[in-house]
């Protein structure tokens, strides 16, 4: 990413790493704006494309990790969907993850994930947490309960 903005990647790596949870939190718009947020930081001043050059690098480098999950995870999350458990997600994420989720393999089992950068909190905040059990429409109590109703995700 550095290179698509005229940074030195040092810096660059850097910023984009000690601001991590900014940038897992949402604190811009996209990950194009984020890094133009840090192009600013370290003093780089791209031409206008380039931020959006780097983001779009950056979602390719993240996009296959989307469309493969592990060999095991496709069964077990259907088993537990046939057994009745219902399914969350909690992402720590950018801008880019949401937009990948959909096409995702996962997303039909899980459909109401909570990604940080959309409701501004991460883990291991109580908010995010709380915001899964909403979505599930469980307590936590229900939540920890499924736990000991002879369901075993991992035989």
């Amino acid at each position: 990413m550095a290179s698509a903005v005229g940074a030195d990647q040092v810096a660059f790596q850097r910023r984009w790493h000690e601001t991590g949870r900014d940038r897992v939190i949402g604190k811009c718009a996209s990950n194009e704006e984020y890094i133009a947020w840090v192009c600013e930081y370290i003093g780089v001043h791209p031409d206008p494309d380039s931020p959006r050059r780097a983001a779009l690098h950056f979602e390719q480098l993240v996009a296959p990790l989307m469309q493969q999950p592990r060999v095991d995870a496709l069964p077990t999350i259907a088993d537990l969907e046939a057994r009745g458990v219902g399914l969350g997600l909690i992402s720590d994420c950018s801008w880019d993850v949401p937009a990948l989720w959909r096409s995702s393999p996962l997303s039909r089992y899980i459909v109401n994930p909570v990604f940080s950068c959309e409701i501004g909190t991460k883990k291991p905040e109580a908010a995010i947490y709380e915001e899964a059990l909403r979505r599930l429409g469980v307590s936590a109590a229900e939540a920890v309960s499924a736990l000991y109703c002879g369901v075993r995700p991992f035989e």
